[in-house]
C-alpha cells in the first residue's frame, strides 16, 4: 500500500495530469466497502479487510461488545473468546 500512498500524480499516456485520491480516500473507500485498501487499488488478490470500523450510531450492542472485549482489563475477555470460538459458523 505504501506505493499508492506515495504516488500523487498519474502520469501514463491516458491520465496524463489527474491527481490520484489521497491515502486516506483510499482506505475509507475500502472500509465503506468492507475490503483492503490493498485489494480496492490491486495489489493484492485477498478480500478481506485487515481492519473493520464498527459504528456506535448504527449498531450500539455490537460497539459495546466489541469494546469490552478488546479492554485486555476486562475479566471476562478470555471466556467470552473461548465461547466464541465454539460458536458454530456458517459452512
Amino acid at each position: 500500500m505504501k506505493e499508492a500512498a506515495e504516488m500523487k500524480k498519474d502520469d501514463s499516456a491516458s491520465g496524463e495530469g489527474q491527481t490520484l485520491p489521497s491515502y486516506q480516500t483510499i482506505v475509507f473507500v475500502a472500509q465503506k466497502f468492507a475490503t483492503s485498501p490493498e485489494y480496492f487499488v490491486g495489489l493484492t488478490d485477498d478480500p478481506e479487510p485487515m481492519e473493520l470500523v464498527i459504528s456506535r450510531e448504527s449498531d450500539p450492542e455490537l460497539f459495546a461488545m466489541v469494546r469490552d472485549i478488546i479492554s485486555t482489563d476486562n475479566p471476562a475477555r478470555g471466556r467470552l473468546l473461548a465461547y466464541y470460538k465454539k460458536i458454530p459458523g456458517e459452512e
